[in-house]
């Protein structure tokens, strides 16, 4: 009987899903469990496997197409079936990235017969990349991304010539583009160096970005609430924690993770989403932390934050934003919080605003230290002091409960002994 190989939903606000790579070719042999290709949402790159053992008899999604969740994207089937009434079905919300049409796929949902599952760096195939890709001996295999890979194929450029700014030299998709604006540089009629402006199709997870965001920012009533907090104790006491372990690297994230979630578990209204006219108060308190990733961001989350010490912390955030800036994230590792932190101070801003990530109800943005004077006792001295903002669902939250949960926070950072309590 022939089998429809459809979309899996790989997380939870996935629309559209794109084929970075089909890994078998038509008239393939396929076993049931066997990876056939790779997918991306717009969170994640993950591996395709096949449910069903048969002859792959007809791809409908060509590498670098989309398709809705859903949608048919392959037919397995035995070698001499007819597959042609399904071939003749109507198609569902697919886009090539050719401009010609699309094969036709079926609208008609049946049983998924692929399932995502996390995708391990693969073994270099002599079938998955062209010659320039690898190096001159021909067994090693160059670090990009697939999306870099698959632009530097498209535009021909040669890999070897092309710098690595991603995790560990990592090629990326800002490094292809870098590349080619200063390989496009030419002198304008004045005589001074010039480009035509660059227009950058928007990625899955950019597309899913601007779309949260929009929602976000025009259908939730956000306010805002700032608050300035006394980092000396919290810089001794990170100072201390990092000098009594030699492998313990402990950053003000895990520690703001830590106390974050002390505060949310002292006021839970905090800790809650607004959805179908309901306030929902959460009784877990699973913190996401915003990272940034290749085009994009991702948030990596805490379970259970506040049952957790700050080495566990540590070691969890440390693990999963590395696996996060190569998304190889599985979708339970960044769905679902109840509260996000937002850190930019690593980037020396003061302060900002975030927007709050639905259904979440409240979301903290986190500025840079700074060495400034401060007033202590009536005498002026040189402190260290850093600014927070939360940004609140006015729906779930009010401004007192609001500035309740910061004065709890400054509290904690301020006396950092009682994060280890």
């Amino acid at each position: 009987m022939a089998i429809q190989v459809t979309m899996p939903k790989l997380s939870d606000t996935m629309e559209m899903g794109l084929i970075s790579k089909w890994l078998k070719k038509e008239g393939d042999a396929i076993d049931a469990g066997e990876v056939i290709a790779e997918a991306e949402s717009d969170k994640s790159t993950m591996e395709l496997e096949a449910f069903d053992s048969g002859i792959l008899r007809k791809i409908l999604v060509p590498d670098g197409g989309k398709v809705a969740v859903g949608g048919v994207i392959a037919i397995i089937a035995a070698a001499d079936e007819d597959i042609s009434e399904l071939l003749q079905q109507k198609p569902k919300n697919q886009t090539a990235k050719s401009t010609e049409p699309p094969p036709s796929q079926t609208e008609e949902k049946s049983k998924p017969s692929a399932v995502p599952v996390p995708a391990p760096e693969p073994a270099p195939r002599s079938s998955d990349f062209a010659d320039d890709e690898l190096l001159t001996t021909g067994s090693v295999r160059i670090k990009a991304s697939p999306l870099a890979r698959k632009m530097a194929q498209d535009e021909k450029l040669d890999l070897h010539k092309i710098n690595g700014t991603g995790t560990g030299g990592r090629i990326i998709r800002r490094d292809i583009l870098s590349y080619q604006e200063k390989s496009a540089g030419t002198e304008s009629p004045a005589g001074q160096p010039g480009a035509e402006p660059q227009e950058i199709r928007l990625n899955t997870m950019r597309e899913t970005i601007t779309k949260r965001m929009v929602l976000s920012k025009t259908t939730i009533p956000h306010f805002y609430v700032t608050m300035e907090f006394d980092m000396d104790p919290l810089i001794e006491f990170r100072k201390m924690l990092n000098a009594s372990q030699v492998a313990l690297r402990v950053s003000y994230n895990d520690l703001l993770i830590k106390a974050c979630a002390l505060a949310l578990k002292s006021q839970p209204a905090v800790n809650a989403s607004f959805a179908n006219n309901m306030i929902i108060r959460h009784r877990r308190i699973d913190i996401g932390v915003a990272v940034a990733v290749e085009d994009g961001l991702i948030t990596p989350v805490v379970r259970n934050a506040d049952g957790k010490s700050i080495g566990q912390i540590n070691g969890e955030m440390r693990e999963m934003a590395e696996r996060a800036k190569e998304r190889k994230l599985t979708p339970t590792e960044y769905t679902n919080a109840t509260f996000t932190i937002s850190n930019l101070g690593m980037y020396d801003v003061d302060s900002f605003t975030a927007i709050i990530n639905p259904p979440e109800a409240a979301i903290l943005a986190v500025g840079g230290i700074k060495t400034v004077p401060v007033v202590v006792d009536g005498q002026i001295k040189v402190g260290n002091r850093m600014k927070v903002t939360l940004a609140c669902d006015h729906r779930a939250i009010d401004g007192a409960t609001a500035a309740l949960f910061l004065r709890e926070l400054k509290k904690l950072i301020e006396n950092p002994f009682t994060l280890v309590l």
